[in-house]
């Protein structure tokens, strides 16, 4: 992954293949609070969209799984 370190204190990260496994980190950690707490996105839920996005079946946890597998991210 290339990361770049800013002196103010911010991060760069390019790459397309590393910019979309940094969005697929965020989207299965924000699935994963949105399956423990409830808690969800402003603009809905986050699981009934990447189901909606991928033609997912099934329910919440299997949404979550079938994603993690698809992107080769740890459960």
């Amino acid at each position: 992954m290339s990361i770049e370190r800013l002196d103010g204190g911010g991060t760069i990260i390019t790459g397309a293949a590393d910019i979309r496994r940094v969005q697929h980190l965020a989207q299965k950690y924000a699935m994963r609070i949105e399956l423990t707490t409830g808690l969800r996105h402003s603009g809905g839920s986050l699981i009934a969209r990447i189901r909606a996005h991928y033609g997912f079946k099934g329910s919440r946890q299997s949404v979550y799984d079938q994603f993690c597998e698809l992107h080769g991210l740890e459960k």
